[in-house]
């Protein structure tokens, strides 16, 4: 079930279960109840730094949680537990306070499910470091619920959700979200790149450059021109004559008009500075100085390179055959 704000607010489970969020005046996640006890969660911006159990509306501290550049330490009545990650940021192991002993440890899919899970000290954050509500199998994702189990998120404005549908890393479907249920909106052909999307309307066909962009939006029949897409260096659209609003702009990526920001998968790419705007769970490489600056965007290098992944970049072709033409 959902509010008004369209924020899930009640989960019933298969096995009956009942689960309810609160949110606070920022729509973070407040309160959870179930089975009639209520934990509070505190917030620092984004970031979840304590949790409480609720009784009589008296919330007693149940946990805090240590950040520096990530999650580092959990503390609790029985001391400290640091947390180990991966490198794409997910929660592998939680280790007592020496280092030495193990108390939980964590395998996941590429998705995000659980495949394998040892749980000593029962706590929050699990894939990619976010917070996963065990009982309804949901992951927090910074005012949003995704479900691992069905490759989905959400994206919320003025009261209008839509879902989006992955298969893999890439987005496959959208839909119109109304009292919870999803009316589908588009859904997207893909090859070795993205082809066409399909409608209510019919089919259109994505036209790339070379480097990647999606520059037109041609008809079913390929002969008239819907939308048209032009960019500087760095992915800012220069010009953009748009009859058929959609997701996918510059490098073929997903971008959010609104926010003016580019989803790459691990993170999101502001083309106005030229950086991401989070840090990268990969640390880089010691013999490489420009992968250790953790909010550069393709190594400073946006003609000849691409970061589908928001982890790494990757060179285009076009580069390999400077390349090759130069060792010749």
């Amino acid at each position: 079930m959902y509010d008004k704000r369209n924020r899930l607010t009640n989960v019933t489970t298969v096995d009956s279960r009942k689960v309810t969020y609160k949110y606070n005046g920022d729509g973070q996640l407040w309160e959870r109840t179930e089975n009639g006890q209520t934990t509070r969660y505190y917030n620092n911006g984004a970031n979840v730094i304590a949790e409480g159990t609720v009784a009589g509306g008296v919330a007693t501290l149940k946990a805090r949680y240590i950040r520096g550049n990530g999650l580092i330490a959990r503390e609790d009545s029985a001391g400290k537990a640091y947390y180990l990650h991966n490198g794409h940021g997910d929660v592998v192991n939680l280790m007592d306070r020496t280092g030495m002993t193990k108390l939980n440890s964590y395998q996941y899919d590429i998705w995000g499910n659980i495949v394998s899970q040892q749980e000593n000290v029962p706590q929050l954050f699990k894939y990619s470091g976010e917070m996963f509500d065990d009982t309804a199998s949901l992951q927090y994702l910074r005012a949003r619920w995704y479900d691992p189990s069905m490759g989905r998120w959400e994206r919320t404005e003025n009261g209008q959700t839509t879902r989006y549908y992955n298969n893999g890393a890439n987005v496959i479907a959208e839909g119109t979200v109304a009292g919870g249920v999803a009316t589908l909106k588009a859904r997207y052909i893909r090859g070795n790149g993205l082809i066409a999307r399909e409608d209510s309307a019919g089919k259109a066909y994505y036209l790339h450059n070379g480097h990647g962009d999606v520059v037109n939006l041609m008809d079913r029949t390929g002969m008239t021109k819907l939308n048209s897409y032009q960019y500087d260096i760095w992915g800012n659209i220069v010009s953009q004559q748009e009859n058929v609003p959609q997701l996918f702009k510059y490098s073929g990526e997903m971008f959010d008009d609104t926010a003016s920001l580019q989803y790459l998968r691990a993170r999101w790419y502001d083309p106005s500075m030229g950086r991401f705007i989070n840090e990268d769970s990969y640390e880089g490489q010691i013999d490489n100085p420009l992968s250790m600056n953790l909010y550069t965007y393709v190594g400073n290098n946006p003609l000849t390179r691409i970061d589908p992944t928001g982890h790494k970049w990757y060179y285009l072709w076009i580069d390999d055959l400077a390349k090759n033409v130069m060792l010749v």
